[in-house]
């Protein structure tokens, strides 16, 4: 079975100054009705005194974490992953012990038609502290694999830099939060 896009939405975009954002962050998200779906939430974060994404749940179901945080400075990004999601409109919940300077950028996929036993193939992560592109590699296994990444760059209101998904990619999600913050993007 070849694996579908079902429907993306970028679910929050937000900034505090001072205590920070509150937590849990959370958003609603609508999956399809269609067999063997996967459910993919990518969180970009800048903390002005670091901290972590602690959980991910949808419906009240806790997601499962693909990788840690890929640190540059104060840029951090996280996936997380839940097999078969309940269909319909439900809560994503973002449980995070950022304080300070706070920004979040943070979207959800969905597909149908992925192995609903083993969903991942593979996984890998980098980071960078310039300017330029940015390579990683990821190596898979399987036939009819689909790759989504999240990337996250740290910004200023006056910074017109923007990312753009590498070819045969489809920018799914591409956010900048309203103060100087960060810029999230996920295909």
């Amino acid at each position: 079975m070849a694996i579908t896009f079902d429907n993306n939405s970028v679910g929050i975009n937000t900034f505090n100054t001072g205590a920070g954002i509150s937590t849990p962050q959370t958003f609603s998200y609508t999956v399809g009705s269609g067999s063997n779906r996967l459910l993919v939430v990518t969180i970009q974060m800048r903390g002005g005194s670091g901290g972590t994404v602690t959980g991910v749940t949808y419906n009240g179901v806790s997601m499962t974490q693909v990788t840690t945080d890929a640190v540059q400075g104060s840029a951090r990004t996280n996936i997380f992953y839940l097999v078969a999601p309940a269909t319909g409109s439900n809560t994503v919940s973002i449980a995070h012990t950022l304080t300070g300077g706070t920004h979040m950028v943070a979207d959800a996929l969905s597909f149908f038609g992925v192995d609903q036993t083993t969903p991942l193939d593979a996984s890998n992560k980098a980071a960078a502290a310039s300017a330029g592109p940015m390579t990683v590699t990821v190596t898979t296994t399987v036939t009819d694999t689909l790759i989504v990444d999240s990337c996250a760059m740290r910004t200023t209101t006056s910074d017109t830099a923007t990312m753009t998904a590498i070819t045969n990619r489809v920018a799914r999600g591409n956010a900048l939060t309203t103060a100087n913050g960060i810029r999230g993007l996920s295909s």
